[in-house]
């Protein structure tokens, strides 16, 4: 008799496993999923695109979201990017990045040996994927041209990175380190300019900027202006990444637009240690891709809370599904979640009454 009911409540956990969300958006942010590709092009009239010794080139850029690829550009004169090259007024020979929105940035380095080494190996680079995998997310900032403001925003960055800190505990999974936060001295933006460029920083701005980075260099909501800082959107935004994935987010949410970034095989198995499971396993990455494919049913302006929620029991059975939760959480005349919750005890419920009705007919006809 102890033998079967050691064996229903291993099979009652496996459905609960099942029937809750494995990953956070933070992990979801981790996988290939909707990648942002990034073109490294040279732009030469004389380079010969099928020289072997090319593939070097490729080879070091492989565990990165860069491609890199050769241009005649007296053979291909009408290639798209030639002629995006061109009408920006550029030069040949030349070396460019090409963004997945079509800007360009030169690159002046002498070879793309020495760009490839530029990119991938700048100071920064092994700051951000030590950070991205380490800490619960990274807060980028860029300071503006006023002092005052300037020690205003880092007081509610420092503030909104301590509150979601103390919060972690209470989320779905628990991260080792909270939010990590980055600011950019102007007199140092020569050395991002690369990742500024990335994040669409085109002229240092005039007041302070943030973005938010996270999973495998994902952007959280775009960039916050000194106006959203001020509204607490970074909070909002850090607790979104917190959530379990099938929270109701948004995908654009979830698989937010990257930065170029290396993302060696050292890094991604020291990850597997962090997060508890390999996030290019193919098996995983089906699994993202389902949560993925549902409907999404929440506004990013809304906060998600991971404060303790009160539940109106009496008011789970109303006729018209009206559940009302109080807190910080969301107020929804019917939301998902709850019916999820009750398909799961009822199921439950049957598999005791079913289970419990067959050892009394057994121990009966025993």
């Amino acid at each position: 008799m102890y033998k079967r009911t050691v064996i229903f409540i291993l099979f009652a956990g496996w459905i609960i496993q099942a029937l809750g969300c494995r990953y956070t958006v933070r992990e979801i942010g981790y996988s290939t999923l909707l990648q942002d590709i990034y073109m490294l092009v040279l732009l030469d009239p004389v380079a010969d695109p099928s020289d072997p010794g090319w593939q070097i080139i490729r080879n070091t850029l492989k565990y990165s979201n860069i491609r890199f690829e050769v241009i005649n550009t007296e053979r291909e004169a009408n290639h798209p990017v030639v002629q995006q090259a061109l009408a920006a007024g550029i030069r040949f020979p030349a070396k460019i990045m090409l963004a997945p929105d079509g800007r360009i940035l030169v690159l002046k380095d002498s070879s793309i040996k020495l760009a490839v080494d530029h990119i991938l190996h700048v100071s920064y680079q092994k700051t951000l994927a030590d950070r991205l995998q380490n800490s619960f997310c990274l807060i980028f900032w860029i300071p503006g041209r006023s002092l005052s403001v300037n020690r205003e925003v880092r007081e509610i960055i420092r503030k909104s990175a301590g509150h979601i800190a103390n919060l972690m505990p209470n989320m779905p999974k628990q991260v080792r380190k909270g939010p990590f936060i980055m600011e950019i001295a102007r007199k140092d933006s020569a050395r991002y300019r690369m990742l500024l460029w990335a994040l669409g920083v085109e002229q240092l701005p005039e007041q302070p900027e943030a973005f938010l980075l996270y999973g495998r260099g994902r952007m959280m909501g775009g960039r916050l202006v000194y106006k959203d800082i001020k509204n607490n959107r970074l909070y909002d935004l850090m607790s979104m990444i917190g959530a379990d994935c099938e929270c109701g987010l948004d995908r654009k949410w979830m698989l937010g637009h990257q930065i170029p970034l290396d993302w060696p095989l050292k890094v991604r198995q020291h990850l597997v240690k962090e997060i508890g499971f390999d996030v290019d396993n193919p098996m995983v990455l089906a699994e993202m891709s389902r949560i993925l494919n549902q409907d999404s049913y929440r506004s990013d302006s809304v906060a998600i809370s991971f404060a303790p929620v009160e539940i109106d029991i009496s008011q789970t059975f109303e006729p018209d599904g009206a559940t009302k939760v109080t807190g910080q959480g969301i107020t929804s005349s019917r939301d998902p979640v709850h019916s999820e919750v009750l398909i799961f005890i009822f199921l439950i419920t049957g598999m005791v009454l079913i289970f419990g009705g067959w050892l009394y007919f057994k121990r009966k006809n025993d």
